[in-house]
């Protein structure tokens, strides 16, 4: 209950707004004006704005022309580098199976190698000496290599 006056509104009496129709300040009658509004002729464009919507215009163009040229180039150029990595990279596995192949055949080129592969997995033995042949061939009959 104690606050109940001071959420009262005051109302201060006298403190209305005057009449508007009974004001002294009240501008006379008058009948609005029914002719229609015309609109006026545009004006017509000079040279030189003409002359500088077009310089805009070609300069917008040469823009949009050059960072179109800029996107594909650069997009171009990313796949230039994405290929190029690929192959790389397969250029790599390449000399990596390469050097294996190699490594490979040296390792198996030995002459002691060859004789154990033989012996073993062919089940070869060494010849006996009747069962060797030897050959004499004349020396225009075959190629010479290294000399």
């Amino acid at each position: 209950m104690a606050d109940y006056p001071k959420r009262r509104y005051h109302y201060q009496y006298g403190s209305e707004a005057p009449n508007y129709l009974d004001s002294p300040y009240r501008l006379p009658e008058t009948k609005p004006d029914s002719t229609p509004l015309k609109r006026p002729k545009p004006q017509k464009r000079s040279k030189e704005d003409i002359i500088f919507g077009c310089k805009m215009s070609v300069c917008g163009l040469v823009l949009f022309v050059g960072a179109f040229c800029f996107v594909s180039v650069t997009s171009d150029l990313a796949i230039k580098q994405r290929e190029l990595k690929l192959i790389n990279t397969e250029l790599r596995e390449t000399q990596s199976a390469i050097n294996s192949v190699q490594a490979t055949i040296a390792a198996n080129l030995n002459l002691e190698h060859i004789q154990q592969v033989a012996k073993e997995q062919l089940n070869m033995s060494e010849p006996l000496p009747h069962q060797v042949v030897y050959l004499s061939l004349d020396q225009e009959s075959y190629t010479v290599y290294d000399e």
